[in-house]
């Protein structure tokens, strides 16, 4: 085999793997545009249903804040007694949780 020979060997051997690199690299290129697509798709449709979530929280919040306010206006000392009732439980359970906390660090 002649240098020339070489040569021309060599070079269609590049040629050959640098359309091969080409190929390799325009496959990768479309399965990451594809992944890519994919990824897009699935965050706006979490977007969508995380702001369908948030408007139906919303919407029931509201709801249960319009339902206790018109109790309230109904019966304004039974609502105070309740809440009052529920601040002496809080308070006892607060200061039980203090003085196990306090005798736990005593010893």
């Amino acid at each position: 085999m002649s240098y020339q020979d070489s040569l021309d060997s060599a070079s269609n051997g590049l040629g050959a793997l640098k359309d091969t690199a080409r190929s390799r690299v325009g496959s990768v290129k479309g399965k990451l545009n594809r992944a890519a697509g994919s990824v897009q798709d699935a965050y706006g449709k979490a977007r969508g249903l995380a702001g369908d979530g948030y408007a139906r929280a919303l919407t029931e919040a509201r709801r249960g804040v319009s339902e206790v306010e018109g109790r309230v206006r109904e019966n304004p000392l039974a609502s105070l007694g309740l809440v009052a009732g529920v601040g002496v439980v809080l308070g006892l359970l607060l200061g039980l949780g203090a003085l196990s906390a306090r005798d736990h660090y005593r010893h």
